[in-house]
């Protein structure tokens, strides 16, 4: 993404001038200014698009739609209906004017539907801005002064067709800027029914816990799949700088303590948090959380990557040995032979909690600044892109210790050495683990992806690309029972005689 101020970049520049003449036309036809949409400020999108900033187009009164209005789609190309978060302001802001400002200028918030034309796909900044952000109508509601001066979080925007619900938003700012499509590139609504599920929790009573990368959520379902409730960092439910991981890094990992108390999870990098120069997915670390389930109290521990601005390793699973031991893998995105899957005994006994009720002398908690602040700055932020030895001596001098990790098994080293071509258990993905004894077997499995490994074109209609393993066969589901006592492996040869008639 530039490092340049948005204003900067000559392809905005260039479409704000043809987006400011159509409004300009508009206006000295009669149309009236109603205000400003704000849209492709996802991290994802930012980076896709290459921009530093939000991009913006504007409202008018010949646009704006009533409720129970119909509306001529004739011309369009892609119409999409998607549920917004309207904010009314009451008073003119200066140029410049800070968040506080700002958010006192605040006379309401309420939820909109917005109709866009996607007549082009969202890949150049110029013509989106040109085009108006393919903005075409907007219903509102007004505007309810119960939230005058406060912020969005809590509030629902539900899109109803035919009597039946069909898209939701419920927390705008877990969104990372994809798009759903169809295998024609067709736009499809957004729907807070859909998670992109990681781990899984079963409970004793029948329930269970899952956690969705997307956000991050923990999801508490009944036996028969309600949702019963959801921790999230934008209700202070989970500390709230966990909504700072990149797309597809959130909370990988789920797990329970043995006793049943505890809920422990782990994100599968380090957060971008403000300041931070360089890759999230580069920064030697990641985050341990912890919610207890009868008091939802938090914890939040730091755990240490071998070097992923080299390695390109994450985490990918975590499963309890006891309240303060864990199993952890990291992996890499490679194929075998010769790809870099691991698995730790990490320990948190003696880690130093950095979650919202961090004790650290001479830090402070800002949940709105990234998390804890030590030396002025959010943790990734200080340690940055470096080696994982340094950062842990970094955290160190700052009153911060690591959760340890011993490594359980190098699997990548143990898989090459069975079979030096990968044709065995030569999947890219490891993305499950368990054990029933303790840790000296441990079962694990892979994230065949479906046996898709991505599209042939981004030109619809999409074909798509299999994932094709070692051995010649499209990637799907597999298990691997290691027993850890009987390490080094050994590999045997036998000859079966078959006789045939």
């Amino acid at each position: 993404m530039s490092e340049s101020k948005l204003w900067d970049d000559p392809r905005v520049v260039r479409g704000m001038r043809a987006q400011l003449a159509l409004r300009r036309e508009r206006i000295a036809a009669g149309d009236k200014a109603l205000g400003w949409k704000v849209g492709f400020g996802a991290p994802a999108m930012l980076e896709q698009l290459g921009i530093a900033g939000p991009l913006v187009g504007f409202l008018t009164q010949n646009a704006r739609a009533q409720s129970g209005a119909t509306v001529s789609l004739v011309g369009w190309s892609k119409p999409v209906a998607e549920p917004e978060i309207a904010v009314h302001i009451g008073r003119d802001l200066a140029a410049g004017a800070d968040a506080a400002t700002a958010a006192a200028a605040i006379a309401g918030i309420s939820p909109a539907i917005e109709l866009a034309d996607v007549d082009a796909p969202p890949e150049d900044p110029e013509r989106i801005l040109a085009g108006n952000i393919y903005q075409r109508h907007v219903v509102l509601a007004g505007a309810r002064p119960a939230r005058v001066g406060s912020s969005a979080d809590g509030l629902a925007c539900r899109l109803i067709r035919h009597g039946r619900e069909f898209a939701k938003t419920s927390d705008p700012q877990a969104n990372t800027g994809e798009t759903l499509v169809t295998i024609d590139g067709r736009p499809l609504p957004p729907s807070d029914h859909g998670l992109d599920s990681e781990g899984l929790v079963a409970l004793p009573d029948g329930t269970f816990w899952v956690s969705a990368e997307y956000g991050p959520f923990l999801i508490h379902f009944d036996a028969k799949g309600k949702e019963l409730e959801r921790l999230s960092p934008f209700n202070g439910t989970l500390p709230r700088e966990l909504s700072l991981r990149s797309p597809n890094q959130g909370m990988e990992g789920l797990t329970v303590t043995p006793d049943g108390s505890t809920l422990v999870g782990i994100m599968q990098s380090a957060l971008a948090t403000p300041g931070l120069e360089g890759s999230a997915k580069k920064v030697p670390l990641t985050r341990i959380v912890s919610v207890n389930l009868a008091t939802k109290a938090m914890k939040e521990y730091l755990f240490p990557l071998a070097n992923p601005q080299d390695t390109k390793v994450a985490v990918s699973e975590i499963t309890a040995l006891s309240d303060t031991e864990f199993l952890i893998d990291e992996r890499d995105g490679e194929l075998q032979p010769g790809a870099n899957k691991k698995i730790y005994i990490a320990d948190i006994s003696k880690a130093t909690d950095v979650g919202p009720n961090a004790t650290v002398p001479g830090a402070t908690y800002r949940a709105d600044a990234g998390g804890l602040q030590v030396e002025g700055q959010p943790i990734e932020t200080v340690v940055g892109v470096t080696t994982d030895a340094a950062a842990v001596d970094k955290l160190k001098s700052l009153g911060i210790t690591v959760a340890s990790k011993t490594l359980k098994l190098d699997l990548g080293a143990l898989l090459t050495e069975l079979n030096n071509k990968g044709e065995f258990f030569g999947h890219d993905k490891i993305e499950g683990l368990a054990t029933p004894d303790g840790g000296k077997t441990l079962v694990i499995a892979n994230d065949s992806d479906f046996g898709v490994a991505g599209i042939t074109s981004d030109t619809p209609p999409f074909k798509l690309k299999p994932k094709t393993l070692a051995n010649g066969r499209q990637d799907s589901g597999e298990f691997l029972v290691v027993d850890t006592t009987k390490l080094p492996a050994k590999t045997q040869s036998k000859t079966v005689s078959i006789k045939v008639g």
